[in-house]
């Protein structure tokens, strides 16, 4: 099935593009707020070990974690609805 694009279509489609300015501006990777994200990325691909990785399997797959140390940010326990 080929889409057929009418001139309406395309205007409107170039109506919800951004400025050639701000798509260039999306990759700037020199901008501030950059390097906590590098800092992320490094500190998960430094910690995250196969030994760390096998631990937290250890540790939450066996669902039997009780309280709110065992959901994150000790978020309330869901109830079933009963019909």
């Amino acid at each position: 099935m080929n889409a057929v694009i009418t001139p309406a279509v395309a205007e409107a489609n170039k109506q919800l593009l951004a400025a050639k300015e701000e798509r260039a501006a999306y990759r700037d990777f020199e901008q501030e707020g950059i390097d906590r994200v590098r800092v992320f990325y490094r500190n998960n691909h430094t910690h995250q070990t196969f030994d760390f990785v096998q631990a937290q399997k250890t540790r939450w797959l066996q669902f039997n974690q009780r309280g709110s140390q065992g959901r994150a940010g000790g978020l309330p326990r869901l109830r079933a609805r009963r019909h």
